[in-house]
């Protein structure tokens, strides 16, 4: 539904693949030196396990949701997270709240009992509830540890402020056009452009009453009578 309402302001695959492309170029473009060295700390073991977890569990889950559960596997494989190119932490943190939509998402509802059969398929081929939490745990301190301190760096290189800025106005031309065209706040909080109401009360309504039945004179007849009721003659002075 999000798609084709995108569609209507040109929002098709090719944006999507810019899209990545701009995000990967930001990504890989040069940054400022420091004394930091990626492949030490437990951020660096985090990101190589979860590199681990995708691998074995991927491979695992891929197959049997593709032959047994199709629209699941259609679901949960959708775009970035079959994309080869998307950063593995980022797959594997797509992966794993795909599988807790099939678990309690109110907009998977409708097919709930298949997406639980998807998942009980999963978790006899050894994807359990267990291990994604231990890769959920994995993901979380890789986005919530804070970058290392950086003392004397060097400016930001051109060429990555230039891939910044070019990604930041992807990023604000859908983000606009997507509200032009949504509505449903559902779904722009799905695109991550919408919040969350707050959770008020609601006033009580009014009780409604009905209006007292209009009466519709009845026409007279030649001989002065009103059908249904007597007519009595009038009295002149």
């Amino acid at each position: 539904t999000i798609r084709t309402e995108m569609q209507k302001v040109g929002f098709g695959p090719a944006d999507v693949q810019q899209g990545w492309s701009l995000v990967l170029r930001a990504c890989s473009a040069p940054q400022a030196s420091t004394g930091f060295t990626p492949d030490a700390g437990p951020v660096a073991d985090a990101t190589q396990k979860i590199a681990a977890w995708q691998s074995t569990m991927f491979l695992r889950t891929r197959p049997a949701l593709r032959r047994l559960h199709p629209a699941q596997h259609a679901f949960v494989f959708e775009g970035a997270v079959s994309d080869p190119r998307t950063p593995k932490v980022v797959a594997v943190a797509l992966f794993l709240d795909r599988l807790d939509a099939l678990e309690s998402s109110p907009d998977r509802k409708s097919t709930r009992k298949a997406d639980h059969a998807a998942l009980a398929t999963l978790d006899h081929r050894g994807v359990t509830k267990e291990q994604r939490k231990e890769a959920k745990a994995l993901v979380h301190l890789v986005e919530t540890t804070a970058a290392p301190e950086v003392t004397d760096a060097a400016p930001i290189s051109d060429e990555r402020t230039a891939a910044l800025t070019e990604l930041h106005a992807w990023v604000q031309d859908w983000t606009e056009s997507a509200r032009a065209v949504i509505t449903r706040r559902d779904h722009l909080i799905r695109l991550g452009v919408g919040k969350r109401r707050s959770r008020v009360a609601p006033s009580p309504q009014p009780v409604a009453t009905p209006n007292a039945p209009t009466v519709q004179a009845l026409p007279a007849a030649s001989n002065g009578a009103v059908s249904g009721a007597l007519a009595l003659p009038a009295h002149h002075a």
